[in-house]
């Protein structure tokens, strides 16, 4: 068990209040394999005096009442400590290179979904150590904020180990912002734009949907060196004769390559996109880069011409103008007033959402920006792993390095689909994708 050595707080406040749009009620659960035998002791020192930056993180989930019968919910600074279990092992377990893997739960620390009103931890860890390495899985309650704020938290935690201090630049505030109540219209405008949060379950009910279906979904896992990728998201560029100014970006690309693969295989399966994005960056005096928080929404696509759902240049360049209206803060206002309402019911009936209500949406949530790979304790060469396949539900990430391929240069995707489609989206896919069995 870990706790902070001190708590420096912003007010004299003990509690970090979170908005609706907060309340993602399910935990993000990584695996880090360090290629080195860690210092325990100053693993736990270095844990103890990140938790002195991150004090909401060994702080307790707490739903409350207000004056006006409402709930209101706060992570309360309770100084509380933090699970670390360490197996000590002779040998540990190996990995393919993909950094999705199938069952990782041996590694990961036990987790307590019951954390409201409740002692439960909001993060835990659990070391498997021997002499040549140690396997470190991380389960970070999603209301401590999103991956961006887990990686920077690491990031902190890992510098701290290696004798370094944290730039001042990127430390975390937890000011967060409150978007205004939506009007029915409101509500009738932009739930139409969040078909994850129309309809929610309760946790039975969520694995009986994804459940849902004839046939079992299988993994598609696929190496790609970023020269190729390059390549890809210059070919789908230089197809940009009528949407000049709309610069593609490899994300672009590489999504409107699968989505291609897909249909080119089977017309029309997929007729829209979404994306889990980020609005860290977007102008706007009450956004606030830094939150240790959750800064995030779904970007829909339109639905695509069917008889373009095949054209890479065409499905990249509709991706890419969805996300750059999405980046207006206008619209950043109006979409998380109507989320953050339903957020909030969600929440209110201890219910999940559901991101597979449409069987014809690739819904992409890429890694593509974050170096997961730093987080290497003073070591090169760390490898990082992720548990989560779906159909349909495309996940990219830098790859990890391996015996032919170096840190950084190349590209990892994976993504489920029903078996029948294995063989064929791969086969369209092409040789530039290298799969990983």
């Amino acid at each position: 068990m870990i706790t902070p050595k001190s708590v420096p707080l912003e007010s004299e406040e003990d509690f970090v209040e979170l908005p609706p749009h907060e309340l993602w009620m399910t935990f993000i659960k990584n695996v880090h394999d360090i290629p080195d035998a860690l210092d325990l002791d100053k693993f736990q020192t270095a844990l103890s005096r990140t938790l002195e930056i991150y004090p909401h993180a060994c702080g307790r989930l707490v739903k409350e009442t207000n004056e006006r019968g409402m709930s209101c919910w706060k992570i309360r600074l309770t100084k509380s400590t933090i699970p670390l279990e360490i197996v000590e092992s002779e040998g540990l377990p190996k990995f393919t290179d993909s950094v999705i893997q199938d069952d990782l739960a041996p590694l990961l620390p036990r987790t307590d979904f019951d954390v409201v009103n409740a002692d439960n931890a909001l993060i835990s860890l659990k070391l498997h150590v021997s002499a040549q390495g140690t396997i470190i899985g991380v389960a970070w309650h999603h209301t401590l904020g999103d991956a961006a704020t887990l990686l920077r938290f690491l990031t902190t935690f890992s510098e701290y180990y290696e004798g370094h201090e944290p730039d001042i630049g990127s430390l975390p505030v937890f000011k967060k912002h409150h978007f205004s109540d939506p009007s029915p219209a409101e509500i009738q405008k932009w739930l139409p734009h969040m078909s994850h949060l129309a309809c929610t379950y309760s946790a039975a009910e969520i694995q009986v949907k994804y459940n849902e279906g004839n046939e079992p979904t299988v993994p598609i896992r696929a190496i790609i060196k970023r020269s190729d990728a390059e390549a890809i998201r210059r070919r789908a560029q230089a197809e940009q004769n009528s949407n000049r100014g709309l610069t593609i970006s490899l994300q672009d690309a590489l999504s409107a390559t699968v989505v291609a693969a897909i249909n080119r295989s089977y017309p029309n399966s997929v007729r829209r996109v979404t994306n889990a994005a980020g609005y860290r960056q977007v102008n706007a005096e009450w956004n606030l880069p830094n939150v240790a928080g959750n800064s995030i929404y779904i970007v829909s696509t339109r639905n695509f011409d069917a008889a373009f759902s095949q054209d890479i240049g065409y499905v990249a360049a509709t991706i890419r103008k969805s996300l750059l209206e999405a980046r207006k803060a206008e619209y950043v206002a109006g979409y998380m007033s109507v989320a953050s309402h339903q957020m909030a019911l969600a929440a209110e009936n201890n219910e999940q959402f559901f991101f597979g209500s449409d069987r014809n949406t690739l819904s992409v949530n890429s890694n593509l920006i974050f170096d997961w790979q730093s987080i290497g304790f003073g070591c090169s060469n760390t490898r990082f792993y992720t548990p989560g396949i779906t159909r349909f539900y495309l996940r990219i990430f830098l790859a990890n390095p391996s015996s032919t391929l170096s840190k950084g240069e190349a590209l990892d995707l994976t993504f489920g689909a029903p078996a029948s489609m294995r063989s064929g989206i791969i086969e369209q896919l092409g040789s530039d994708f290298m799969i990983v069995q």
